[in-house]
This record gives structure tokens, sequence and C-alpha cells, in this order.
């Protein structure tokens, strides 16, 4: 956890790069960031899948596979957005202000 703190300490007050955030969480919409947000859904039948008695397993399947299943969305905003590094953050904005 705080990975997404760091994150925003180090590229936002700074002011030094232009930022695109491409999340998952609908809770990085709480706050009032100065770039632009997308916000995608997950795998929807995997989502779906966690709220049954086999959510052990579509919780692997999610590791497994939405690191390999990019959304088109998210695809076509890095294209138009043109970043010269892409990298992801461990821990999400809502799991920096749970109490």
């Amino acid at each position: 956890m705080g990975g997404a703190m760091a994150f925003y300490r180090h590229f936002f007050e700074r002011k030094d790069f232009e930022v695109f955030v491409a999340t998952n969480d609908p809770n990085v919409l709480k706050y009032h960031l100065p770039c632009e947000v997308l916000v995608f859904n997950r795998i929807q039948f995997l989502q779906r899948l966690t709220r049954t008695r086999f959510f052990r397993i579509a919780h692997s399947l999610q590791h497994l596979l939405e690191g390999e299943c990019i959304p088109l969305e998210v695809r076509a905003n890095a294209a138009r957005f043109r970043p010269d590094l892409i990298f992801t953050i461990a821990g999400s904005w809502g799991s920096c202000t749970r109490h």
C-alpha cells in the first residue's frame, strides 16, 4: 500500500510530467486530479465469478488474465496520449485513504 500516494507526490506535486491515469478504481474520481483520468471496468465475467463460491479461482484468474488483456479503451487512450513511459502502481487510490 502507499504506491498511489508516492506516485502522486512524485509526479503531480512536482509538476515536471504530463500524466494520464487509467485505473479500475472509481474512487479516484473523488479526488480532483490535475490530469486526465480514465476509469475502466474489469473483465465482467470474472467480477461476477468473484461473488460466487468460485471466488478463489476467479481472483487468481483476474491476476493471470487482466495483466495480459488490457482493455481497448485503455489502449486507445494511451495511443492518443502518446506516453514516453507506461508503468503500474501497486495499491489503489482508495487503499491509501481507508482508515
